[in-house]
Parts: structure tokens; sequence; C-alpha cells
């Protein structure tokens, strides 16, 4: 039976939560990339602070926002000012990359920068980032995963039964991909390739991964992420057709 570690160091009365310390090394880890790619590029190196702000708000107001309208909506509709409570928890991967998307974009158009190149720059170690958070959410006891009896079934202290860690099979998945990608980074391809690659194919796993996952709601036997993770298919789809045949 695994205990809870969200709050797993405490520092002179101060405790540091594991979330905290993943969002502190998102922050660098982007502001390092796009730094350097800043400086190979020619541009002003200060543009990577903007660009890390533009992100990580992008992801924060994207990822509270689905998770409020779409997975809480009951719990938004009683209290409104629920969708501000980032401390108890509750964010959406669709959401937050969906936010990180159109952040993404409004910065390059607003600085006149290739989103797409730099979509393709990041998305590994966002996919490496988000591997992470699952990890987190495994430790933290989020995410409930359905009854088994598997070898590798895994007891919480607050959850009835022997359960799939879903989460970890979703931080595999995000790992996996990271390491495709990585193989296949300096191959001669379209700019996008890579970004709508990883949506793609992460989309694809993340629906059969949440056959094992319990949903508070389900409609024609599907939970609410996996109809999300089906548009992110169809979208990613598309937009990997798009760049593939971009002239």
């Amino acid at each position: 039976m695994t205990p809870n570690l969200r709050s797993l160091i405490t520092l002179g009365g101060i405790t540091i939560n594991l979330y905290g310390l993943l969002f502190l090394a998102a922050i660098l880890i982007i502001l390092l990339i796009l730094r350097r790619y800043m400086q190979r590029h020619n541009h002003n190196p200060e543009l990577a602070i903007g660009g890390t702000l533009y992100a990580m708000a992008g992801v924060i107001i994207g990822a509270r926002l689905v998770y409020s309208l779409y997975y809480s909506f009951p719990s938004f509709v009683q209290n409104p000012l629920s969708i501000f409570y980032i401390w108890q928890g509750g964010m959406s991967f669709h959401g937050g990359m969906l936010g990180l998307l159109l952040a993404g974009y409004w910065f390059c158009r607003k600085h006149k920068l290739p989103f797409l190149v730099l979509a393709d720059t990041l998305v590994i170690p966002a996919a490496i980032l988000l591997g992470a958070g699952r990890i987190i959410n495994f430790l933290d006891h989020e995410i409930t995963g359905t009854l088994t009896n598997i070898l590798w079934c895994v007891e919480f202290q607050e959850i009835a039964g022997c359960r799939h860690p879903v989460q970890l099979y979703d931080a595999l998945n995000n790992f996996f991909l990271a390491g495709v990608m990585y193989a296949f980074r300096k191959r001669k391809q379209a700019p996008g390739t890579l970004l709508f690659s990883y949506i793609l194919f992460y989309s694809i796993i993340r629906f059969s991964i949440d056959f094992f996952r319990v949903y508070e709601f389900t409609l024609f036997g599907l939970g609410a992420g996996q109809y999300l993770a089906l548009m992110t298919t169809l979208i990613a789809g598309y937009g990997l057709y798009r760049v593939s045949h971009a002239r």
C-alpha cells in the first residue's frame, strides 16, 4: 500500500510541493531552450523570458479551464471561483496542451517567430515533463485505475482494492514517445512534424490507456478523457497531413 507523498519535503517550516518543483523545473528548462534558440538564430535572447511566461500562463489557464468546465462542471456552477483554486488540484492535460499551443502561437506571431519550429524544439522536453507529472499523480494518489488482480496492481490508502497504475502507464507513454521523437528529431522533415506526431500518437495510446481508468461519468462506454483524445487524434492527424504536404 503506497503512502501519499504530495508534500515530500519540508525546509524551515516551508512545505515544498512536488508539483511546485516540477513547475519550477519546467520554467527553467523552457527558458534555457528558448534562450539557446534565440541566440542561435540571432533573435533577442531576452525574448526567452517572455516566451516562458506565455507558455506557463497558457498551460495553467488552459488546464484549469478545461478541468473546471469539462471534468468538474457541477462544482464550477456551485462555486465559479473554484476555477482559481489551483492549490486544490485538478488540471487537464488536453486543456494545458491547448493553452500552451495558443499562447505559443500568439507569442510567436507577435514577435515574428516560426511557431512550428519552436514547437518541434519544445515537444521532447514537454513530453518528459508530462511523464514526470504522471509519476507525481501516482505518488499523490490522483487518477484512479480500474480494479484488477494483475501482478503489478497497486493498493492506495484512500482507495479500496488493487488498481491498475494508470498514471504510470501514461508516464511510460510520454517517455516512450519522447524517445521516439528524439530518435527522429534530426531527420529532414517539415516544421510541425514532431509536434503533430507526438499529439497524434499520444492521443491514440492515451485513448487505449483510459479503458483502465475510472471516470466519474461515461458515455457510450467511453470516459470523458477518451472523447478529448479522439478529438486531438483527428486534429493532430489533419495537422500532420497538412505540414507533410506543405509546399
